[in-house]
């Protein structure tokens, strides 16, 4: 809901904006609220430098009287207990301002911002503990499925699947042919229901561990945007969400092609892809593919940009990051059903930096 001091505010920034000179009691409200309202201080701040109004709406076609009748239920009822009270009053008329164009399109404008930064999702809490703004909690078990085509398989047409792993989610399945995926957030899944007779064949977008079922007269393969691998019964993780997408095996045999390149790959090995072509080397961590079975953060070999990717796909904020980043690897792991206050709390000990949250987003600097 938007309180009482939030209205003021708008009433403030409808004055500022339309060019009118605060008087000092004035001024020493707007002060107060923007330290409790920074981003307000932003937006205003915005308005008058580059003299525009962000809204949604076009001002030359919209009817100011309709526009505000539309605004006015958003507004609380003011309690007129008397010992309530909401700063110093000020004696501003909505009714004078609603036949100033200009002004009152600073009003919707701003009331409407103000209004939007409250309806936070509901996995923003509000939490104290450490010293943040806010608190954000962890993502849950979630997907996403459609029909995206068919498919001839066995001299029918099967429906072709896309599993979809949003933000803030993370998922299990187990295929028709008995094989196990493992999705970690912003990842896809495309497959169809019951394979061909010769092969099994999915399309990855993002991050999956697979425990393969044996099937040695159709091998399992694997695509993605970068490489394809292919596999009979095995356990291996890949990764596609960056530049260099890499391929760990934990179990078994695969092989890995790109472009014109391929080459085989026995267990406890791994295949990373980069503008270089593909590259074989030992697998010295396998700790990331537990992790995506059970469900934490391992941190093991990872600098914070890394880890701060994965905390921004689990936790959905928007990473602002300030200040240049250390290339730093770290060990350990944390839980990942833990508020990401808690991580950043851990993180803070670790490096020198300062981690705040504010809102949906997280801020290193």
């Amino acid at each position: 809901m938007i309180n009482q001091d939030q209205i003021v505010l708008a009433e403030l920034a409808a004055l500022l904006v339309k060019g009118n000179t605060l008087s000092q009691e004035q001024e020493e409200q707007l002060d107060i609220l923007f330290d409790k309202y920074p981003h307000a201080r932003t937006i205003l701040s915005e308005m008058l430098e580059n003299q525009t109004i962000l809204l949604d709406f076009n001002p030359m076609d919209t009817n100011v009287e309709q526009e505000w009748e539309k605004f006015k239920p958003l507004m609380p009822t003011v309690p007129t207990a008397p010992n309530h009270t909401v700063g110093p009053k000020l004696k501003l008329s909505w009714k004078k301002y609603l036949k100033i164009a200009a002004a009152i399109i600073a009003v919707l404008g701003f009331g409407y911002y103000l209004w939007t930064i409250n309806s936070q999702p509901d996995y923003i809490i509000s939490n104290n503990r450490f010293g943040q703004k806010n608190d954000v909690l962890p993502g849950k078990n979630f997907a996403q499925l459609e029909i995206v085509g068919k498919k001839e398989t066995k001299n029918t047409q099967s429906p072709l699947y896309r599993l979809h792993i949003p933000k803030r989610a993370r998922y299990a399945i187990t295929l028709n042919d008995g094989t196990k995926v493992w999705l970690n957030p912003e990842s896809q899944l495309e497959y169809v229901k019951g394979f061909t007779l010769t092969e099994r064949r999915v399309r990855l977008v993002g991050e999956g561990y697979f425990e393969v079922a044996k099937d040695a007269k159709r091998p399992f393969i694997v695509e993605t945007k970068q490489m394809k691998i292919k596999a009979i019964g095995t356990a291996f993780s890949v990764s596609s969400y960056n530049a260099v997408s890499k391929v760990l095996l934990t179990e078994g045999k695969i092989k890995v092609s790109a472009g014109k390149e391929e080459m085989e790959v026995l267990s406890g090995n791994q295949v990373l892809l980069s503008d270089q072509g593909l590259k074989l080397q030992k697998l010295t961590n396998t700790e990331d593919t537990k992790a995506m079975k059970e469900g934490y953060f391992n941190f093991s070999d990872k600098n914070i940009q890394e880890i701060l990717q994965e905390m921004e796909r689990w936790y959905g904020v928007e990473l602002i990051i300030k200040r240049p980043l250390d290339n730093k690897v770290f060990e350990g792991n944390i839980d990942k059903n833990v508020t990401l206050g808690e991580i950043c709390e851990l993180l803070k000990k670790l490096t020198n930096y300062d981690y705040i949250i504010d809102g949906d987003k997280l801020i290193i600097q």
